[in-house]
């Protein structure tokens, strides 16, 4: 399915973006136009990054919004159709999908394309993209740090980003210009870029999600960084703090190199307190 609409022009207020120049996109796909991807969205169109916004998704009516708010220039529900052709895709979507998704596209993405997703989970999600994408294909991992409690396009807001954090995870496999105009990007979203190892990323992470959710868990992180800094973090959440969130830190505490049972007490920590939020009354 295809589909364009004349989208709703963007609140034209004024918007402190960086001044930086950042690069140049022809065309950009952004899979699951939700609130973070729906936000990337205006910020590109509002600050001229790009051609054409292509936005990818099952929800047709969330699309339709995305077009409504000015987020995406069209969409389509064939992930393969709407990658052709991009050369930014951004993966926007839960992170237990990102290896369907990047089978499903990734050999269909021309040389030189630049692959980055905005997931709160890092480790072996980015070892697993390197792996999957094609040779040429480059990936750089990020993690912006915002959120709010609504969700999906409806929700996107071109100052979602500004002076929040944003944590690029590079591996030695990362392309270095890729890199650049990644950080570029999101520095001309008004976001403080710094970059980390992507396994330290979650286990800070992971630190951070103790941390809010009560000293008695924080203090059984055995790690004081992961403590230090989940304390001193815990003014934005690592992603949205929901079923999402429990459903990724729960993947990634089952991988092996774990065992500092930082991962693991996080994820049943915030399993049980997202179970109890669900409840009647709550």
């Amino acid at each position: 399915m295809v589909s364009t609409f004349s989208p709703r022009q963007a609140q034209t207020t004024a918007v402190p973006f960086s001044s930086i120049m950042p690069h140049y996109f022809k065309q950009v796909a952004i899979i699951g136009v939700g609130l973070i991807g729906g936000s990337l969205g205006l910020v590109l169109k509002h600050a001229h990054l790009a051609d054409t916004i292509v936005g990818v998704g099952r929800r047709v009516e969330n699309l339709k919004t995305a077009i409504e708010v000015g987020a995406i220039d069209r969409y389509v529900s064939d992930a393969v159709e709407g990658v052709r052709n991009a050369d930014l895709v951004v993966l926007a979507t839960p992170v237990d999908t990102y290896e369907r998704h990047l089978k499903e596209w990734g050999h269909h993405l021309s040389t030189g394309t630049i692959v980055t997703d905005v997931g709160s989970v890092k480790g072996s999600l980015v070892e697993q993209a390197e792996r999957l994408l094609p040779e040429g294909v480059r990936f750089v991992g990020a993690h912006p740090i915002a959120g709010r409690e609504k969700t999906g396009a409806a929700a996107a807001s071109v100052t979602l980003f500004l002076g929040a954090r944003c944590i690029l995870t590079p591996t030695p496999r990362t392309d270095s210009h890729a890199m650049d105009i990644i950080r570029d990007m999101w520095q001309a979203a008004g976001s403080r870029v710094s970059t980390m190892d992507p396994f330290q990323h979650d286990r800070l992470c992971a630190g951070q999600h103790a941390a809010r959710t009560g000293p008695f868990h924080a203090a059984r992180i055995r790690s004081p960084v992961v403590w230090r800094w989940g304390i001193t973090r815990y003014h934005q959440n690592c992603g949205q703090f929901s079923g999402n969130v429990a459903r990724h830190l729960a993947m990634e505490s089952r991988q092996p190199r774990h065992d500092d049972r930082a991962l693991r007490t996080a994820a049943s920590t915030v399993e049980t307190i997202d179970l109890n939020r669900r409840r009647p009354g709550h």
